[in-house]
């Protein structure tokens, strides 16, 4: 169960890291409140998604 566990987390990390790389391709790069790198998955897909929706 352990293996399983870290495989999800690995794969989650490497979308974590692809999301980030979206996220400052389109030019977001956070703020002073906001650090990509501290967001986890789910808030940066969220915030990815929003992006995408409010460029059109």
């Amino acid at each position: 169960m352990g293996m399983l566990y870290r495989s999800v987390n690995a794969i989650n990390e490497l979308k974590k890291r692809h999301i980030i790389i979206e996220l400052v391709a389109l030019g977001v790069d956070g703020d002073g409140a906001i650090n990509l790198y501290d967001l986890d998955y789910y808030e940066l897909k969220r915030l990815l998604a929003a992006e995408r929706l409010r460029r059109g």
